[in-house]
């Protein structure tokens, strides 16, 4: 018996097959409906916004202080000079904990009001949609919908916004305190960054296209399985088993390569980053070393 593939969709988007996905016509529509509902918790964002800025000026001034700390006090053993450096320090990693702590705990609360909002008005919508919408559509795909996609939602909004702007604002301070220590290795410890730039970009655009994919897989397979569980009898009375079972078959299969794929991307990030950093660590220390000797 021959199947046909298996096509996959997602409200918002087409898709074609597995191997062309057409994108949602209108992105930035959906990054400001959602805007609409991260809104809601404005006050809470600004102080997690000022939180991450507080962690970010600790996290770069210990690195500061532990150069000072060689140079003036380790150099010349000056015990007491060492000590008020040393506690400072450890005054700075508590502040650093905390506030890291905070805002992170203020993420949560925003990520979940968010999504308990949308989750709401996403079943409240379901209401007063025509019986036509469900006939086209099975049901456990839009189950899917309800619960991994918006869970999804949530785990972005808790860990990667953070992460995000600690990124950035830590990017940014490091190169001005490298400018203000020393402009020539400021310059050199600076080609490695369109280098990480490209490499990320190249990841993501893999990772991206493999992660939509499993996600549209595993809302075809949940969809499988909730018609198979409610509609047992009917493919028993029609003798539909096998059928079934190929087609559920079919769709794990796409599911795993799909899951494979994404993953395989996905852990190419971090060695990838560490080269790239081990490179720019060479670069800095032997010009370094060079400036040292002259």
């Amino acid at each position: 018996m021959s199947q046909q593939k298996p096509e996959i969709r997602l409200a918002g988007s087409r898709h074609r097959g597995m191997g062309e996905v057409v994108r949602a016509k209108d992105a930035q529509g959906t990054l400001r409906r959602l805007w609409g509902y991260l809104s809601r918790q404005r006050y809470l964002l600004v102080a997690m916004v000022v939180l991450v800025a507080i962690a970010t000026a600790f996290n770069l001034i210990v690195p500061y202080l532990v150069g000072v700390a060689i140079d003036r006090y380790i150099s010349t053993s000056d015990i007491d000079g060492l000590s008020q450096i040393i506690i400072l320090i450890g005054v700075i990693a508590v502040g650093y904990a905390g506030s890291t702590w905070i805002y992170l705990l203020l993420m949560n609360r925003v990520s979940q009001f968010t999504v308990h909002d949308l989750r709401r008005d996403l079943f409240a919508k379901l209401q007063k949609l025509p019986l036509r919408f469900f006939d086209q559509r099975p049901h456990g795909e839009l189950m899917s919908y309800l619960t991994n996609d918006v869970e999804n939602i949530s785990l972005v909004l808790a860990e990667n916004v953070t992460t995000f702007l600690s990124s950035l604002m830590i990017v940014v301070g490091m190169i001005f305190l490298m400018l203000m220590i020393n402009i020539p290795l400021a310059i050199v410890s600076m080609v490695v960054v369109p280098l990480t730039a490209l490499f990320t970009r190249y990841i993501t655009k893999h990772t991206r296209k493999g992660f939509r994919e499993q996600q549209e897989a595993l809302s075809q397979l949940n969809g499988q399985i909730e018609e198979t569980i409610t509609g047992g009898k009917i493919i028993r009375a029609y003798g539909r088993e096998q059928a079934t079972i190929e087609d559920f078959h079919s769709k794990n299969e796409v599911l795993r390569d799909a899951s494979i794929y994404a993953q395989t991307y996905g852990g190419f990030m971090g060695p990838g980053n560490n080269f790239i950093y081990n490179v720019g660590f060479v670069l800095i220390a032997s010009i370094g070393g060079w400036l040292a000797l002259q």
